[in-house]
Parts: C-alpha cells; sequence; structure tokens
C-alpha cells in the first residue's frame, strides 16, 4: 500500500500543493505528501462516524486550493479493469483481505476480486481502514494469506 501510495502521490501532487488526508490513515500519507513537496492537510475522522470523512471536519480543515488523497487516486481507477485484466492476466497469485463493513467494497462489489483472487478471498471485522483499527488481526491475515497462496 505505502509504495502505491507513494506513486500515486508523485503522479498528483505538484511542489507547494496543499494535500487533505483523513486521520486516522496509513502511515505513509503525510510523509508521501511532503515527499513531493506538498503541505498535508489532516482531516480528523472519528470512531462514532466509522472513521468517515464527514463534511463537517472537511469544512473545518479546508484551505482554498486544497486537494484531497483519496478522492484524486479513486478518480483515476480505470472503470475497465476487468477488460484491462483480461488483455494482460496477472502472472501470479493474487488475494485480498477486507473489511467486511467496507462501504467502498460494497459499492464496488466483488465479482471481479472473487474472479482474480480465484476465491483466495479473507475478511476482517471492520471498515476499509481495517488495518487503523485491528493491526494486529491485519497481520495475522497476511501472513494467514502468504502461508495460503499455494
Amino acid at each position: 500500500v505505502s509504495e502505491a501510495l507513494d506513486l500515486a502521490c508523485r503522479a498528483f501532487i505538484n511542489p507547494g500543493e496543499k494535500v487533505m488526508f483523513h486521520q486516522p490513515c496509513y502511515v505513509s500519507y503525510h510523509p508521501s505528501i511532503s515527499l513531493t513537496h506538498g503541505t498535508g492537510i489532516a482531516v480528523p475522522t472519528f470512531a462514532k462516524d466509522n472513521f468517515a470523512l464527514t463534511a463537517e471536519a472537511l469544512r473545518a480543515a479546508w484551505q482554498p486550493g486544497a486537494k484531497i488523497v483519496e478522492t484524486a487516486i479513486y478518480n483515476t481507477l480505470p472503470d475497465n479493469l476487468d477488460a484491462l485484466l483480461r488483455q494482460h492476466p496477472v502472472r501470479c497469485p493474487v488475494s485480498f483481505i477486507g473489511g467486511t463493513h467496507s462501504a467502498e467494497m460494497k459499492q464496488v462489489g466483488m465479482a471481479l476480486t472473487q474472479r482474480v483472487t480465484q476465491g483466495r478471498i479473507l475478511m476482517i471485522d471492520g471498515s476499509h481502514l481495517f488495518p487503523m483499527e485491528k493491526p494486529l488481526a491485519t497481520a495475522a491475515a497476511i501472513e494467514t494469506t502468504l502461508l495460503n497462496m499455494n
């Protein structure tokens, strides 16, 4: 995740730009923004809101000209992944670990993921931020997934 986020930040953030990111977040968000010479603006999220960004938090943290990291990343994901994967099939085993309460996952659906992973899917109780919510369970899930990649 960190490497992919770093590449995305390098692609979307220009020196001097302000970039909003949710807190808690992946540990690499703020350093990746800083490495592109951007200015990070943390937007707090709370358990009572299932760690979702709220309009109130965004308004409170907003600064003119600011971008939002995940929005920039999601807006550039290809909507034709299915066709791309048919043209360029993956050449290694793929597994997926997801949060059972992930609104993002429910929005997109799991059909393509099930096909690409050939059923190698492990779900952890939590949102799409489950690695921050349950780090020990996430570490165990990663280890289990790697051990079962045969």
